[in-house]
């Protein structure tokens, strides 16, 4: 992959999502994603990961590498679209709310394939080089690869892949918040290992139709987010293809104890930071057309870095509570119990599902919260990080001895019956 400044046909993927995602079979819904029509209804009672080579612009048909040429700001590009299979779109579909006005209006929409692939990257290289180079980056954007400095400190890597109509649909969020979002599920990653990020790369593929305004609001809310989190956009990828998917990697290091998902003991008592539910509630209606908005992840790597020293696992919810609890009972060797009423629900999400929130709540996944195992004699420790973590702090439940699984259980301490355990791309 060309780093710091070219990118070249290709991009990495996320290693949670697998690159051989099945396209949908005939009669099958293809916006099956985090959140799944299947799951209880409101009221208070493919990705195509293989890698793509750059299409001429002038040539629909015709896939061949692309010359050398990249900028770090060349992955982020534009609106949130629909989660479902790749199926081909018209240029009008495509056009987020904005665009479309400008069309009715006559306006002039630039496009990529108006644009083209190096001039665009030339453009952003020009952008990103211009700014202030910190004392670590030895060869930022324009050349093959990114050089920079390692610190003193142990290097954490993580990548992950947003992509149109498995993660986002169209005109779910603006550019500028599909750019920011795209940072920071990566991020979430970091955080729950104790750690920030130092440098990012980005990858992006999109169809020549995209407007290049849009692309350019994806990339700059990617930047902005990155920098204030305290990351450097090095490099990434431009190459063409029939939907829009962002990939990002990033670098980053822990100021203190690295926390695994590993580590976990019977014993340990289970803490969620801020709410769950509210993103997935948001998914749920947007896929059903209704009117409402995706919210941006939040960032909690403060949380993390606090709650590092306490830990003994952390790691972040991005597919569901119950599923990702059940990663870390997996890497630990132990069980877990989760107390429904205890589940810090998002207001919205309990105002509207009722009794059946926590269940829904705890699978629909979207959240991109910490959980963290403490053990037991540290736990009055961490009850009084709260006011520092920038975020509420709830006990959801314990570690157990036991053959690896998460049981959510009731007031009464029955065992809820779940649909599914969280979000999986080929389930």
């Amino acid at each position: 992959m060309r780093g710091a400044a070219q990118l070249h046909s290709g991009g990495a993927r996320r290693g949670g999502r697998r690159p051989d995602a099945r396209r949908p079979r005939q009669g099958e819904d293809p916006g099956r994603d985090a959140i799944r029509p299947d799951l209880p209804p409101e009221g208070p009672g493919g990705r195509r990961n293989q890698r793509v080579r750059t299409r001429r612009p002038d040539r629909a048909d015709h896939r061949r590498d692309a010359a050398p040429a990249q900028s770090p700001s060349a992955g982020a590009a534009g609106g949130v679209r629909t989660p479902g299979g790749r199926g081909g779109a018209s240029a009008r579909e495509e056009l987020p709310r904005q665009g479309e006005i400008d069309a009715r209006l006559g306006a002039r929409v630039r496009r990529l394939r108006d644009v083209g692939e190096h001039a665009w990257i030339a453009r952003f290289v020009r952008d990103l080089s211009s700014q202030r180079r910190g004392a670590r980056i030895v060869v930022g954007p324009g050349d093959d690869a990114a050089v920079v400095r390692p610190g003193r400190r142990a290097l954490l890597l993580t990548t992950d892949t947003l992509i149109e109509n498995v993660h986002f649909r169209a005109g779910w969020v603006s550019p500028a918040a599909l750019g920011r979002r795209a940072f920071r599920v990566s991020v979430s990653d970091l955080a729950a290992m104790g750690g920030g990020p130092t440098f990012a790369l980005l990858a992006i593929e999109a169809p020549p139709r995209l407007a290049v305004g849009h692309l350019d609001a994806l990339v700059r809310g990617f930047r902005a987010a990155a920098g204030a989190s305290g990351a450097a956009l090095v490099g990434g990828n431009l190459t063409a293809g029939s939907h829009l998917a962002i990939t990002v990697a990033l670098l980053g290091e822990a100021p203190g104890r690295i926390v695994t998902r590993a580590g976990g003991r019977a014993g340990d008592a289970l803490y969620v930071t801020g709410t769950i539910g509210g993103a997935g509630l948001a998914v749920r209606r947007l896929r059903a057309g209704r009117r409402g908005r995706l919210p941006d992840p939040p960032l909690r790597l403060r949380a993390g870095r606090e709650l590092a020293p306490f830990a003994h696992a952390m790691i972040d919810v991005s597919d569901g509570l119950v599923q990702d609890v059940g990663h870390l009972c997996r890497a630990s060797g132990v069980a877990a119990e989760l107390e429904a009423a205890s589940l810090p629900l998002a207001l919205g999400c309990r105002r509207a599902l009722g009794e059946a929130a926590p269940t829904f709540a705890a699978t629909a996944g979207e959240d991109y919260e910490l959980v963290v195992a403490v053990p037991p004699r540290r736990e009055h420790l961490a009850a009084r990080l709260s006011p520092r973590l920038g975020c509420r702090l709830s006990r959801v439940g314990r570690l157990v001895a036991g053959r690896p699984g998460v049981r959510l259980r009731d007031a009464a301490g029955r065992v809820l019956a779940l649909p599914r355990d969280g979000f999986d791309h080929f389930a």
